[in-house]
């Protein structure tokens, strides 16, 4: 049953008029009643007006199509960040990084986007950069959030990324391994330490190597040491990490520095492949070298391609496998094969080099100005004589320095799998790229100096700038086979992206500015599809 209840608004005084509609509680088992304010009362008449009826949205209920209302719009540059974004999708990193780090590989792409385009830049300056650019995070990030996001990414996260990464590429190519030393000043990382400086600086490092495809061209392992560790001693921990990682058929290319009979065993009996430079002092090389000196500089192995000579034969190493836990150990042959080289040009570099340093110390000896740290080679090429007429007398000693010069020009490889000279060096010479990336670690992404002041800070931003040099590699990659580095450098590469724009309008598609049809054609030798734009 229905009626009309009047009741008035203790606030404002006005009185509104409630249908009131009775009806049986069945759980409360008592009446009940539910009202419905239908109007207010005129004070003067008493008359009921009607109030406005307030439009309810229900569930399924179409909408009237029409423009979203604008609450938020936004113009910013997006042509650099669109191709990383793509080179993220075809290498897999994007993926990687979001099955590793979930909640924050937003963050991760965006620094990594900004420590590429802005080069040298502090990342305190990282939000005036995001209120100009689109980018994965979409939001500023201060200096404190960037350190606390260092901080979270885990050693745990690192490695599966490390597994993901190799996944794609170990099975089907050579691994170059090279390491790089990096100075700092801190005194409150445990490994920084004073050790062989590659960038020849007086200053404590931590040492940082680098694993690298040699035919994706990217690199996807990288592990930071003490600075005080030579390359010779990392082999043995860079072989248990691939067995813990999963990485199978491994091949890897390494310079002399890593070569010891220790390091050869070792990669043997993880069943390796390798191509490893060697010292000619070796007795191994020496032998055979002295065998086919005169040989192998004839016509008939001449590579006009490298414009030297090379020179092949199979080997035999002797194989040692020490076991502790027996008392004894397993010896046995190798196969192995020996890759000699002589390179005119090289020779003659060589010899005018150590001419010039003969010059030095020969001038040094006869002014008295002597050098402690040359004693060594005074007595190895010189002979002094002093008298009280004549005075000291300098002479050299011609057998000693034709000695010296007889391997002026020759060097060697050795490999437990490629048969071929000319293969091998192509190979070997590839190895180039880890020097190249380690150039863009410094001085493009800002690490020749340690600047944190933590261990977690400095393994996360680490990680971020491995991060951004994969981008770094791809590109690389890119110009290099579309010989774009003959007209162009990087920098003006993405200098021409970074100046297409984006509008965004909360609702509507993503519109891109105009591109020309240079920027097109760069997208597209970069591998990129470019995006669709207003034209």
């Amino acid at each position: 049953m229905a009626a009309i209840v009047y009741q008035a608004n203790k606030k404002t005084g006005i009185k509104y008029a409630y249908e009131s509609i009775s009806y049986w509680d069945k759980d409360k088992r008592q009446s009940r009643a539910r009202r419905k304010c239908i109007g207010r009362v005129d004070p003067e008449t008493q008359k009921v007006i009607p109030t406005r009826k307030r439009k309810t949205s229900t569930v399924g209920e179409k909408t009237k199509r029409g423009p979203v209302p604008i609450t938020w719009t936004a113009r910013c540059f997006y042509g650099a960040t669109y191709l990383f974004d793509r080179i993220g999708e075809d290498t897999g990193v994007t993926q990687d990084l979001k099955t590793c780090f979930p909640e924050s590989y937003r963050q991760i792409l965006s620094i990594a986007y900004y420590l590429i385009l802005e080069d040298k830049n502090p990342l305190s300056r990282f939000p005036r950069w995001a209120a100009l650019h689109r980018h994965p995070h979409g939001e500023s990030i201060s200096s404190q959030r960037s350190s606390e996001l260092f901080a979270s990414i885990t050693e745990e996260a690192r490695q599966r990324f490390f597994r993901l990464q190799g996944k794609r590429r170990v099975d089907r190519e050579y691994l170059a391994y090279d390491s790089t030393s990096i100075s700092s000043y801190s005194k409150c990382l445990r490994q920084v330490r004073y050790g062989k400086n590659k960038d020849h600086e007086h200053l404590a490092q931590i040492n940082l190597t680098l694993l690298f495809g040699q035919q994706s061209r990217l690199p996807f392992y990288y592990r930071k040491l003490a600075g005080n560790i030579p390359d010779v001693k990392t082999l043995r921990k860079l072989l248990a990490d691939i067995n813990t990682l999963g990485y199978e058929k491994v091949k890897m290319v390494l310079d002399r520095g890593f070569f010891s009979a220790a390091n050869i065993n070792d990669m043997y009996r993880h069943h390796m492949k390798f191509l490893i430079a060697a010292k000619l002092s070796l007795k191994l090389v020496k032998t055979h070298l002295d065998t086919v000196r005169d040989k192998m500089r004839s016509w008939t192995y001449y590579s006009q391609a490298y414009q030297l000579y090379t020179y092949s034969l199979p080997i035999i190493w002797n194989y040692v496998q020490d076991r502790p836990y027996k008392g004894d150990s397993i010896k046995a042959d190798r196969r192995m094969y020996l890759h000699l080289y002589y390179s005119p040009e090289r020779a003659l570099e060589d010899e005018k080099a150590f001419n010039s340093r003969l010059a030095d110390w020969q001038e040094e000896l006869e002014s008295g100005q002597r050098h402690p740290d040359h004693e060594k080679q005074y007595a190895k090429y010189f002979e002094v004589k002093s008298t009280p007429v004549r005075g000291t007398k300098i002479i050299a000693k011609e057998e000693a320095l034709v000695e010296a010069k007889r391997n002026y020009g020759y060097f060697t490889l050795l490999s437990n799998e490629i048969k071929n000279a000319v293969e091998a060096l192509e190979i070997y010479r590839n190895k180039d790229l880890v020097e190249k990336a380690f150039d863009n670690l410094k001085e493009r992404l800002n690490l020749r100096r340690v600047a944190v002041s933590s261990e977690q800070s400095l393994d996360g931003k680490l990680f971020v700038q491995f991060i951004a040099l994969i981008f770094l590699s791809y590109i690389t990659k890119k110009m290099q086979e579309n010989k774009l580095f003959k007209d162009h450098t990087m920098q003006e590469v993405l200098d021409e992206f970074d100046i297409i724009e984006c509008f965004e309008v909360p609702g509507q598609q993503l519109m891109v500015g105009e591109t020309t049809k240079r920027q097109m054609e760069l997208y597209t030798k970069l591998g990129a599809t470019p995006p669709a734009s207003l034209q």
